[in-house]
């Protein structure tokens, strides 16, 4: 029951707003800080306008993955007979509904995840200890995301 309270409650979700709106506030403190011409703040906040691009990009696919779970038929209407779940339409259905509902708790994490780490870059933020791998881990995770939407991008 605590990993539903602690995944699912009130908590979990103001998160995950925090982290959806990680991007917009980053982006504009970067462009502040670059018109002032503070490079070590445009730098911090560069890290942090990618990790909220990292949160968008996660969220378009567990959004992607819902809206396909969800109208499964519509989405992809072929021969269930080779399809998860078949070979049944109804089968089908439920397995790639349930599958997709698995990516819900990894999203809300993964903005967690993000908006700590968020936290510890941001150098207005003075209520927590920085950390000297804060920044490093932000920006391999920021060229790591730009490398996996790349690519995403260009096999479709």
């Amino acid at each position: 029951m605590k990993f539903m309270r602690t995944t699912f409650g009130s908590d979990a979700w103001r998160e995950a707003i925090r982290g959806v709106a990680l991007f917009p506030s980053q982006l504009v403190k970067l462009l502040v800080a670059a018109s002032r011409l503070s490079l070590s703040k445009a730098m911090r906040y560069l890290c942090g306008t990618g990790l909220g691009l990292i949160g968008w990009f996660a969220a378009l696919i567990t959004l992607q993955a819902l809206v396909n779970g969800v109208l499964y038929p519509l989405v992809d209407a072929h021969d269930y007979q080779h399809s998860w779940g078949g070979p049944t339409l109804a089968g089908a259905w439920a397995a790639h509904f349930l599958i997709s509902l698995v990516f819900l708790p990894l999203l809300l994490w993964i903005l967690r995840g993000l908006v700590q780490l968020g936290t510890q870059i941001d150098p207005a933020n003075n209520r927590q200890k920085k950390r000297w791998w804060a920044m490093p881990l932000s920006a391999l995770l920021t060229l790591g995301a730009i490398m996996l939407v790349t690519g995403w991008v260009h096999q479709l």
